[in-house]
């Protein structure tokens, strides 16, 4: 597992060539991955500020997605840019893509918590 800032694959805004992989637009890349020490010292934090300047520049007819109505609402999102955990795959093409695990931690959050809660209380 990896620390990475992920966005959704747009060919308007990433580029593809004839060696790009079949799909690529389906997946999420890896932008930008961390290592533990990057993280620790919030190298993560300029990149997403970066990330987010070079997003409120690009032209309105670059916003646009093949399979994703509201890409342009999601890409405007202040949760967008966030550093996910993630499984980094190389595809054919050359392209870092990015299964994210974020979920699972999130779960197990809220799963310890509530047992957290349910200790607590008197019985």
């Amino acid at each position: 597992m990896q620390l990475a800032i992920c966005e959704i694959y747009n060919r308007h805004i990433h580029g593809a060539t004839s060696d790009s992989s079949a799909n690529i637009d389906m997946y999420w890349l890896a932008s930008d991955v961390f290592s533990a020490d990057e993280f620790f010292n919030d190298v993560h934090l300029t990149v997403i500020y970066l990330l987010k300047g070079f997003y409120n520049r690009i032209p309105l007819h670059k916003k646009q997605h093949r399979h994703i109505r509201n890409y342009e609402h999601i890409i405007r999102s202040s949760a967008y840019f966030q550093l996910n955990i993630v499984q980094v795959i190389e595809l054919s093409g050359g392209e870092h893509i990015s299964i994210i695990k974020t979920c699972y931690l999130k779960m197990f959050q809220r799963k310890y918590r509530a047992i957290l809660k349910n200790r607590m209380m008197p019985q």
